[in-house]
């Protein structure tokens, strides 16, 4: 006795003796298989379908990843060359910094020269009244001028040791 073996849309297998095979009977039975593999065969293009496109896709966010990696390294080779302007500007403007260290003072003694011309005037008009001589004149603008030139440059070093002091401290003029 032959035994078959039947399996059901179900899950089910049924074993049924075998009497009667007959080609039709064989064609009958496994139509429905051979439709089952139509069905899977169709299933499995439109999945190979699907996973050519994401395939596709993926490629294209590779293509995408590079075109990002490839602008980052070109924004990384512009911020490199502008450090290097900053750095040549920072260079060039440091002798700039010590001229400037004296322009206050240069405001002050232009300040105090148009204080002196305004005593001066005055003083001219007192000394009507005395006898003062040409060398006593002359000792006393010589005097004044060392003194003012000694001031003027002490005022300078002054101010060029409080920027240096600044700039040690990390703070900027």
């Amino acid at each position: 006795m032959t035994i078959v073996w039947r399996c059901h849309a179900n899950n089910v297998i049924q074993v049924e003796p075998m009497t009667d095979l007959t080609l039709e009977a064989l064609r009958s039975e496994l139509a429905p298989l051979g439709v089952q593999l139509a069905n899977l065969d169709a299933k499995i293009a439109l999945l190979d379908a699907k996973v050519s496109g994401l395939d596709t896709r993926a490629a294209g966010l590779d293509a995408k990843v590079f075109g990002l990696d490839a602008a980052v390294s070109g924004l990384d080779a512009r911020a490199a060359g502008l450090e290097g302007q900053i750095s040549g500007l920072d260079a060039k403007l440091a002798p700039m910094r010590a001229q400037l260290d004296g322009l206050p003072l240069i405001c002050r003694s232009l300040t105090v020269l148009h204080q002196e011309t305004r005593a001066l005037r005055a003083a001219f008009n007192d000394f009507a009244g005395a006898n003062v001589t040409a060398g006593e004149i002359e000792a006393l603008h010589a005097d004044v001028n060392t003194v003012q030139a000694e001031n003027a440059e002490l005022q300078l070093r002054l101010a060029t040791v409080e920027r240096l002091l600044a700039e040690l401290r990390g703070a900027r003029p």
